[in-house]
């Protein structure tokens, strides 16, 4: 029979295998057989998605800011600060999971 279609590749990046499969039914009544035909082979594979992956990188912050001014002269203001913060790609860690979620703070 006609070759399958390839599978799936098994990576998305870094190099995976695809594979196809046909199937040969012996001739009757002294027809050719599959091996005379040549068409002994089954499965056939490749490689594919062969390009590097990218590099996981993990969340990162900046160093906190210094404090404001305080919001009042007397009796009891405010000061906050802030960073910012850069979620993580390619599967690198994100920021929840590095505890990295709070990007201001007042005291």
């Amino acid at each position: 029979s006609a070759w399958s279609s390839y599978s799936v590749c098994s990576k998305t990046c870094g190099g995976g295998v695809q594979s196809r499969t046909r199937t040969c039914s012996e001739g009757s009544g002294g027809g050719a057989t599959c091996a005379s035909l040549g068409l002994t082979q089954t499965l056939q594979t490749r490689t594919c998605n062969t390009g590097t992956c990218p590099v996981p990188v993990d969340c990162s912050c900046t160093s906190w800011s210094g404090y404001s001014t305080c919001s009042k002269s007397c009796g009891g203001g405010t000061q906050s600060r802030t960073r910012t913060c850069i979620e993580g790609t390619n599967g690198g860690a994100t920021c929840a999971q590095r505890g990295l979620t709070q990007t201001s703070q007042s005291r």
